[in-house]
């Protein structure tokens, strides 16, 4: 998984150049006339009053590319920042340390920090999915599941017993279902 972050990081941080912004601009003011709609222009800019600015000069940008450059980059610079928060926090590793056991059926040291997981049936249920069972049709599937549940003899089985069980259960199966005799 972290791969893949890496992955889109990298190609982030490739198209934080002046090149790609330059033509990520003219395929958008390409589609807008393409589209008939307004041009990508400057939203109209209220100059501050003087008690907040003194006498310094407003900045104002010179043209819509300029503006939209700098969203940009913060667009970029935020994505990057929020996979470094999200990817590298403390507990990540041990994490990414139970994926690796739950992908590669390899146990670690790191599955007896959690109490919740059951190390011993955690080692046969990664076995049971690590096989590999070859079968083409479902009576070999079928075939595959009876040699690894024994069947049981339904005929051995107390019919009688099991209906009034179920039946005295409860006051609504008696209701519903009447005696059993």
């Amino acid at each position: 998984m972290l791969e893949a972050v890496d992955h889109v990081k990298t190609s982030m941080q490739v198209k934080r150049t002046e090149e790609h912004f330059d033509i990520l601009f003219s395929k958008a003011t390409a589609v807008a006339t393409k589209l008939d709609l307004q041009p990508i222009q400057i939203p109209h800019v209220r100059k501050p009053t003087k008690r907040y600015t003194g006498q310094a000069a407003a900045h104002i940008h010179p043209d819509a590319q300029s503006l939209y450059r700098v969203q940009f980059y913060n667009a970029l610079d935020t994505v990057n920042t929020q996979f470094i928060e999200r990817f590298e926090q403390a507990g990540f590793h041990k994490l990414q340390q139970l994926e690796n056991v739950l992908l590669h059926g390899d146990m670690d040291k790191v599955v007896e920090e959690y109490p919740e997981l059951n190390s011993r049936l955690l080692q046969v249920q990664l076995a049971m999915c690590g096989a590999n069972y070859t079968y083409e049709t479902s009576s070999d599937v079928a075939s595959i599941i009876r040699e690894m549940v024994p069947e049981k003899k339904l005929d051995r089985l107390d019919l009688e017993g099991i209906c009034q069980s179920f039946i005295s259960a409860n006051d609504k199966h008696k209701k519903d279902f009447g005696s059993f005799t």
